[in-house]
């Protein structure tokens, strides 16, 4: 974020790293260094990788903005390979956020990518009716 100084200029601040270095520093006070699914999203730079460093991880989940105006070959299809590869190298298990259309389901199972969740599967909706939709087969399939 920014804000405006006495003299005009831009001056950063940065709170959510601070919190993060709260939470880092708790949870080794509690001798935790396994989180679990679900918990780190990657969408903070710097937070995320000092995350990667300090901590086990199950499962990343990359956020939706990454499929946001998405073609393979742009920035966002770049960094989510990439991310992809090094979490596979790490032994984390990856979940993509977002996901609306075969495009982009096809470049995240070729680049790796274990979970995929979107409006290309499905809406939300009720358990019952996704039930329904899956005896009537009427989801996509899933790979």
């Amino acid at each position: 974020a920014f804000t405006d100084r006495d003299d005009g200029a831009a001056g950063k601040i940065e709170p959510l790293e601070e919190v993060v270095d709260d939470l880092v520093a708790a949870l080794k006070e509690n001798h935790i260094n396994r989180l679990n699914e679900g918990l780190c999203n990657v969408y903070s730079g710097t937070i995320f990788l000092n995350l990667l460093q300090d901590f086990d991880f199950d499962l990343i989940k990359l956020d939706m903005r990454f499929m946001k105006d998405f073609k393979v070959g742009n920035k966002n299809s770049i960094i989510v390979k990439q991310v992809i590869e090094m979490t596979r190298e790490l032994n984390i298990h990856t979940l993509t956020e977002g996901v609306e259309t075969e495009d982009q389901k096809n470049f995240l199972n070729n680049v790796g990518c274990e979970r995929i969740q979107g409006y290309y599967y499905s809406k939300p909706d009720t358990l019952d009716n996704i039930k329904n939709r899956v005896k009537e087969g009427s989801l996509p399939e899933l790979e």
